[in-house]
């Protein structure tokens, strides 16, 4: 009775280890360990998405250092960069490169398209970032082709911008 009880303690560990488990995908970071970097740039995108008017774009734009704000997208102009970001909303995947880098995976879609069902090919921005006065700032701005190795998503607003 004790070796069939054993046998079959035995073949039910055997088998039970040979059954296959799934890969867990990485899940973002919990609110406590995002970096002042990460939550500056959260901030940037909710206020792009939640602008209900040319005007209220001001507030991500004053997240820029003046040397940022005088890139050769927006050449110091509030109204370059409002044009290019008026028309669009974001779908967005943030990820922590260290040293106050950030890579954000933007999926724009129309401003007045209340659907997020097909937001346009992602493109991947680079952002590095300073503090400044007790202040976090967005001070380069770059494309990026793809994420880099080291960088671990944090925040993940891919379906709900």
């Amino acid at each position: 009775m004790k070796r069939c009880l054993f046998a079959s303690i035995l073949l039910i560990v055997l088998v039970s280890s040979c059954v296959p488990t799934s890969t867990p995908t990485p899940a973002p970071a919990p609110a406590d360990a995002i970096s002042p970097a990460v939550a500056t740039i959260d901030t940037f995108y909710q206020y792009i998405n939640d602008a209900q008017s040319p005007n209220d774009l001001g507030k991500p734009w004053d997240m820029y250092t003046l040397e940022a704000m005088c890139n050769p997208r927006d050449y110091c102009d509030l109204t370059i960069f409002t044009d290019r970001w008026w028309s669009s909303k974001l779908n967005y995947r943030l990820y922590d490169c260290g040293n106050n880098r950030v890579i954000a995976e933007e999926m724009r879609y129309p401003r007045d398209n209340d659907s997020t069902v097909a937001p346009a090919k992602p493109q991947y921005w680079k952002y590095q970032l300073i503090e400044v006065e007790g202040r976090w700032m967005i001070d380069d701005t770059s494309a990026r082709k793809s994420l880099d190795a080291e960088c671990a998503l944090v925040i993940d607003q891919s379906a709900n911008p």
